[in-house]
């Protein structure tokens, strides 16, 4: 009898250790850490913005969260992108709630305006992450990113003070952050959108052209018939002009000659023949 009695009290030791253990409650932030974003799953802007900043080394304010429900940390463009998930319902019924929320620290980074009214940094490297509800943010300034405006979080209330006589706006905190981040109409958004990755395009395209202007040595279906009849010219050029870049050996074998020839001009030569006999063959 008092086995039996041991072994149900153990039993229920180990029901109670199970049941306690999904109902334990969400760990405060001090208790996670930020992750490089580069290792969360991001959403919130195209790639066509997030390129066109970092090719214009222009910073996009970031935040990550940690979900109950979710193994994979979640990193969002854009403060308000993450307010915004934030708030929807639906983000709570797929993750769960969220156990820590950080973002960019730009405290210490002395962030200024281009003339586009992007935002670079010029000490970059002391951006950190911070826990939102210890950060103030600098809402309704002038800064923006290539996806539209920008909220900008600090550490330190004077770096944000300093930013907003700076670049407009205001100082608020993480709870007024929802309220200070409306998103603008969509068709006034999409006609933003729609605007930078035309610029973005026509300035890849403009980058693009001067390939077109480089020096060719040999023309396909002017100089050489064939692109192998090309190929092969292009190397008997190479030889003639004595600037090839092959090794000691390599350049031995290339320049081993049979019935008079060398291999390239032989390649060219043979390239040749069969085009001749092909268009031959053609005309009958």
């Amino acid at each position: 009898m008092r086995v039996s009695e041991a072994a149900g009290a153990a039993l229920l030791v180990v029901l109670l250790g199970a049941a306690t253990a999904f109902a334990a409650s969400p760990a405060p932030d001090r208790q996670l850490s930020p992750v490089p974003f580069g290792d969360t799953l991001a959403t919130g802007m195209t790639g066509v913005d997030v390129q066109v900043a970092r090719a214009g080394g222009y910073e996009i304010p970031q935040a990550q969260v940690f979900y109950s429900q979710f193994r994979f940390v979640v990193g969002y463009y854009g403060i308000a992108t993450a307010t915004d998930a934030l708030a929807d319902e639906t983000t709570v019924d797929r993750f769960g709630q969220s156990l820590a929320i950080f973002v960019t620290d730009y405290s210490g980074t002395d962030p200024e305006l281009t003339d586009g009214d992007f935002v670079t940094l010029r000490n970059e490297g002391y951006r950190r992450w911070v826990a939102a509800r210890a950060a103030v943010f600098v809402v309704d300034s002038r800064a923006r990113t290539p996806g539209g405006p920008a909220i900008l979080p600090f550490s330190d209330r004077a770096d944000a003070t300093a930013f907003a006589e700076r670049a407009g706006g205001r100082v608020v905190g993480w709870d007024e952050v929802g309220e200070a981040a409306d998103t603008p109409p969509w068709d006034a958004v999409l006609a933003e959108r729609t605007a930078n990755r035309t610029a973005w395009a026509d300035a890849a395209v403009d980058r693009a052209r001067g390939l077109l202007d480089r020096p060719v040595s040999v023309t396909v279906g002017e100089e050489a018939p064939t692109l192998g009849a090309a190929v092969a010219a292009y190397h008997s050029y190479l030889q003639v002009a004595g600037t090839s870049t092959c090794g000691a050996f390599a350049c031995a074998t290339v320049q081993r000659r049979v019935l008079g020839l060398t291999i390239p001009n032989q390649s060219l030569a043979a390239f040749l023949l069969v085009t001749g006999l092909v268009a031959l063959a053609a005309r009958r």
